[in-house]
């Protein structure tokens, strides 16, 4: 292991097609006189990064590393998951960007370090998600009770699921481990069981997503104060397990109106203005109406309702991949509101990143138990 060379690395990126990082921390890592960062076709140079102009993304970056590390070969290369990164200098170059059409798509076959399971991806035969690519994903929020439990019956039966399948949105249920109140869980308390009331749920909810298909278990416990996590898996579900453009989170309580979200969709796409991606949701609060939405250091940041809401892949890159340290240590800023810290996270990646993002508010869902009287037209 005395051995030391040089790591070379490819790196792929969505809008953000080269970065240049230099860690200065050690003598190892003084960075070598390196060419200037020079960009593609349809693409612009911002400070350390290209970004690819509106109407384009990325078709890939080739960035060499230079760094010493003990045991690797001169010469050795090695494919990172879309969106890691090494500190160290970088030389970029090939920041080529194409039309979405031509796009080729790249993601990573395993979850990252940082939080959830790894598996296999993407995992488009599970649940009630399109064969095709899909341009949405849909995460629905809902709980453990037998409440919970009929409101997921009534959705399914309500006609929502064609809409979306229609529409080429992909679907599915998110769901934690139940929790009985006054069951503390912050006791070291080894070889103790679930209450009696919990494993009767378990064991439904476990039957359910067995003969549904549609329900994502969550490996967190059901409860409000969790919700932000749930949120989070939510995003990185729909970034890592399916290919979809935009990934919308609602409650189980609402129908998304298909037509409307993808003629949002449409307008921001074909705007081709300057931000790098889009937020949109049914009920834009500015953060400013309540002391509830002031988060512990005072801070406050617009945000759509939880009701309904949705992100392009692109701010879930800087949410999920480049500010995933920031994104967990939520509690430093935020509050319990999953859809609050939501808008935190978009202001915090608008600021650190110097980008700008599309807020768009429309009524964009109908109550379940409004599906009949309404038409929302299929989508071709």
């Amino acid at each position: 292991m005395g051995r030391s060379g040089h790591l070379r690395v490819e790196i792929t990126t969505t809008l953000l097609c080269c970065i240049l990082h230099l860690d200065t921390t050690s003598a190892a890592a003084v960075p070598p006189r390196l060419a200037p960062l020079s960009c593609g076709d349809n693409a612009a140079l911002s400070k350390s990064h290209c970004i690819c102009t509106p109407g384009f993304e990325c078709a890939g970056s080739t960035c060499s590393h230079v760094t010493q590390i003990a045991g690797m070969p001169d010469g050795t290369r090695m494919n990172l998951p879309h969106g890691f990164r090494m500190t160290g200098p970088h030389r970029c170059s090939n920041c080529a960007c194409v039309a979405p059409s031509t796009r080729a798509t790249h993601y990573p076959t395993t979850l990252p370090s940082g939080g959830g399971a790894a598996s296999a991806v993407p995992t488009r035969d599970a649940g009630k998600i399109s064969k095709r690519k899909l341009r949405m994903f849909a995460g629905i929020k809902s709980g453990t009770s037998k409440t919970y439990q009929t409101r997921r019956k009534v959705w399914r039966e309500s006609g929502c699921a064609e809409i979306y399948e229609k529409a080429n949105i992909g679907y599915k249920f998110f769901i934690g481990v139940p929790l009985e109140k006054n069951h503390v869980l912050t006791h070291h308390q080894q070889g103790k069981h679930d209450t009696v009331h919990e494993r009767e749920l378990e064991k439904l909810l476990l039957d359910e997503a067995v003969k549904e298909g549609d329900v994502e278990l969550l490996p967190l416990r059901d409860q409000y104060m969790d919700l932000t996590n749930k949120l989070l898996q939510i995003f990185r579900y729909g970034y890592y397990q399916t290919d979809a453009d935009y990934v919308i989170e609602h409650d189980d309580e609402f129908c998304m109106k298909a037509t409307v979200a993808l003629e949002t969709v449409a307008g921001y796409e074909e705007a081709k203005t300057s931000e790098v991606g889009l937020y949109a949701g049914t009920r834009l609060w500015q953060g400013t109406e309540s002391n509830n939405m002031k988060g512990p250091d005072g801070g406050r940041a617009p945000f759509f309702s939880g009701w309904c809401s949705f992100l392009s892949r692109s701010l879930l890159e800087y949410i999920l991949v480049n500010d995933w340290a920031h994104t967990v240590m939520v509690g430093h800023y935020g509050t319990s509101s999953d859809d609050g810290n939501t808008g935190r996270w978009v202001q915090h990646l608008q600021k650190v990143h110097s980008v700008k993002v599309a807020y768009v508010e429309k009524k964009m869902i109908t109550k379940i138990e409004d599906m009949p009287k309404v038409d929302i037209p299929l989508v071709d």
